[in-house]
């Protein structure tokens, strides 16, 4: 044998050793928050005071920089962390697509077959169990109160049985997972418990969070003043701090369990707010860009994972599943589109993803580099979610440097030709390599539960073509 394969050899069995000598976490806790820019985190850059208890979180364990997620509406962003699939192939292209396939792997039926107790208490009318969200598990208790009523007392009744049921799970003898869901801090920005003295003291301006507000500033694309802009984001804050309260809880009682130690707990938001970068929206259904698709990932497992260490590898949300599945010693998805973290939070070696892929239906693609943001819209639509009228406009080719234009407001995809080929190239490569969704069944949504989704603005059409008239809203 000669010595270089020799030398292969021996790393690929010191390799598999060192694998089955890793400790594998017993429960499961993952958190997700609806709507959260990654930004205006503490850990990430925000305010220090908007988010202690998830600044602590980072704190003791691994920290990703540079996460997106696969799309910036909540049913197909969820869907893709559950199935470890990208919206194209599970068939969830936008939040008007029920029911999810019952033919789809979801982590909960994973891990049901793996032994463990499975629990989801979400905040989100979307992920009512009709949904299909719900596949594997045994209970699964939706909180939807009314859209101007956001949090108040259904998120706060939801952390507390959410927390009842993580005492009676997660114990020595067993192996239990649990996600819960927040809301908040969804628009109306209207936080029930902060107001403008925790971010914003002293404004005397007339500009509230409230959907009307927020609406007809992108509707007439007003041009706020930066005093009326920073109370808006103020009152957005306000609403992360308060569900940053309910996480807090949360985690106090994962200590009271005596499971700490036992329990990879996973931190990510479904996507993030445009917040008035583009086109004077606040929202994010519309939006194709780094402020609504960027995302907050934490993996913390004390006294496994090291505490307080920033990984900069570019990943995506499609990689969540894999690397839970390694971290709980459960067998990997073969032939999956994740990536296997794990390596990354261990401190280890890895090779690096290049590309992180995003989607708007299957009409616009846009795709993230360590350093460059490339815009497909290949079917030339106007995106158009919430709210229905207003106008979003994005170009058939945009291509951003982040280096030096972070927030994406300079498009040079004129002045770069080689490299705007080179991303579509990749996003040609990668939707060729993409495997067709399930057969879907029919909409199982009762009628009361459409009208609560039409009052959160979430029953619109997604897209229409540039130079069609606008469509109706669907009933």
């Amino acid at each position: 044998m000669k010595t270089s394969a020799l030398i292969l050899l021996t790393a690929l069995l010191l390799a598999a050793c060192g694998s089955e000598e890793r400790p594998t976490a017993q429960h499961l806790l993952i958190i997700s928050v609806d709507t959260l820019r990654v930004d205006r985190l503490g850990c990430y850059g925000g305010r220090p005071n908007v988010s202690p208890a998830i600044d602590r979180l980072a704190q003791e364990g691994v920290r990703f920089e540079t996460a997106f997620s696969t799309a910036s509406s909540t049913l197909p962003a969820v869907t893709t962390v559950m199935t470890g699939k990208y919206p194209s192939e599970h068939g969830v292209l936008a939040n008007r697509y029920f029911p999810i396939p019952d033919s789809e792997d979801f982590l909960a039926e994973k891990l049901g077959e793996a032994g463990f107790s499975r629990g989801a208490f979400v905040a989100n009318q979307l992920l009512a169990a009709p949904s299909g969200v719900g596949q594997g598990f045994e209970t699964h208790e939706t909180y939807s109160p009314h859209a101007s009523q956001l949090t108040m007392d259904a998120e706060q009744d939801m952390t507390s049985d959410a927390a009842r049921w993580m005492r009676e799970h997660f114990k020595d003898d067993g192996r239990a997972f649990l996600w819960v869901h927040y809301m908040q801090p969804h628009a109306p920005y209207d936080p029930p418990k902060y107001g403008p003295e925790l971010t914003d003291p002293g404004y005397r301006g007339g500009i509230d969070g409230s959907r009307e507000t927020l609406n007809r500033v992108y509707v007439e694309k007003q041009q706020l003043s930066p005093a009326d802009l920073d109370h808006v984001l103020g009152l957005y804050d306000a609403s992360v701090r308060y569900v940053d309260d309910l996480i807090d809880r949360l985690l106090v009682e994962l200590r009271g369990t005596g499971q700490l130690e036992s329990t990879l707990v996973v931190f990510v938001a479904d996507h993030g707010e445009d917040l008035y970068d583009h086109n004077a929206y606040f929202y994010h259904a519309n939006s194709v860009y780094r402020s609504s698709l960027q995302v907050p990932l934490i993996f913390s497992w004390p006294g496994t994972v090291e505490p307080g260490r920033v990984a900069p590898e570019l990943v995506s949300s499609v990689d969540i599943r894999q690397t839970i599945l390694s971290m709980l010693g459960v067998g990997r998805d073969a032939g999956g589109d994740g990536h296997d973290l794990s390596p990354l939070i261990r401190g280890e070696a890895s090779t690096p993803r290049e590309l992180a892929f995003s989607q708007f239906e299957e009409d616009i693609f846009t795709v993230f580099s360590d350093r460059w943001t490339f815009v497909d819209n290949v079917s030339e639509v106007t995106p158009r979610h919430i709210p229905t009228e207003g106008e979003y406009p994005v170009a058939r080719r945009e291509l951003y440097d982040r280096s030096t234009d972070r927030d994406e407001q300079t498009d040079i995809s004129s002045d770069q030709a080689k490299l705007v080929e080179r991303f579509e190239n990749s996003i040609a490569e990668w939707r060729s390599q993409l495997r067709k969704p399930g057969e879907a069944v029919s909409d199982r949504r009762s009628l009361s539960e459409l009208e609560q989704l039409r009052r959160l603005g979430y029953t619109g059409k997604g897209s229409r073509p540039k130079s069609s008239p606008k469509d109706d809203e669907d009933d």
